[in-house]
């Protein structure tokens, strides 16, 4: 159960919702993205704002400024990441955007994403050799950027990767953010090279807010509260395994 949470995701920046298993990340992406909503007994009450405007995401006019990307894709195994995001493009954008505005805008989106030397091989599956998992996860991404949201919204997007495609992933969403979106994401538990690249993060446990604010500032947050990350040690397992298991809330 959510309880009291706050923050902010600042234009042309990343921010990440960092939180062991069950701390409610994607509860709280889920609302922001309106996806979930008040129904039986569960109550969503929440004052979001965007650009300091209040609103409400379950409205059509405000879902189409967002982009989700769920942790599990769910993109054709026989399609290629050219004609998936393709579809999208043409599904999406405006009827009145010609073949070749929408066949430039997805080379521009290949090449961005660092698809173009997979853009004809199959995406795959479990049964079906394709492209690989960092390939799947950023053509997802490509297929929700196509339309040039405002808010980018993406629910564990590094799960499964390692640490080179996970730090891939990031890095393309500093492209997005950099492009003028406000980027924010779910993780669980990042390598330090990742952690370090993000510009913000919420840090959650059992529902609440433990810090909200720039990244930089974690380590001497949690040095003032007598819970110092040691030397050369990943502030994201420090944070995870040591102090989270202490902590019920600073």
């Amino acid at each position: 159960m959510l309880d009291n949470v706050w923050g902010q995701v600042p234009k042309k920046k990343i921010t990440a919702i960092m939180g062991p298993s069950g701390a409610g990340k994607t509860s709280l992406l889920n609302i922001l993205s309106g996806r979930a909503q008040t129904k039986g007994p569960i109550t969503i009450a929440a004052d979001i704002r965007l650009n300091n405007y209040q609103v409400k995401p379950t409205k059509m006019s405000v879902r189409k400024q967002i982009a989700f990307v769920a942790q599990d894709d769910s993109l054709q195994v026989t399609a290629t990441p050219r004609e998936c995001i393709r579809f999208s493009a043409k599904l999406r954008l405006s009827k009145h955007t010609s073949e070749e505005e929408i066949d430039n805008l997805v080379e521009t989106m290949l090449s961005e994403l660092g698809l173009s030397r997979c853009a004809d091989t199959i995406v795959g599956g479990p049964l079906l050799k394709g492209i690989s998992g960092g390939e799947r996860k950023r053509t997802s991404v490509g297929v929700e950027l196509i339309v040039k949201p405002s808010l980018v919204f993406l629910d564990e997007p590094t799960s499964g990767l390692d640490s080179y495609s996970a730090l891939q992933i990031v890095q393309v969403l500093k492209k997005v953010a950099n492009a003028g979106a406000s980027v924010l994401f779910t993780i669980h538990q990042p390598s330090s090279e990742v952690f370090n690249s993000f510009d913000n993060i919420i840090l959650m446990n059992r529902g609440r807010v433990m810090f909200e604010g720039h990244v930089s500032t974690v380590n001497q947050f949690f040095d003032d509260r007598g819970h110092p990350v040691p030397q050369n040690y990943n502030p994201a397992d420090w944070i995870m395994v040591s102090l989270l298991n202490q902590m019920r809330c600073i």
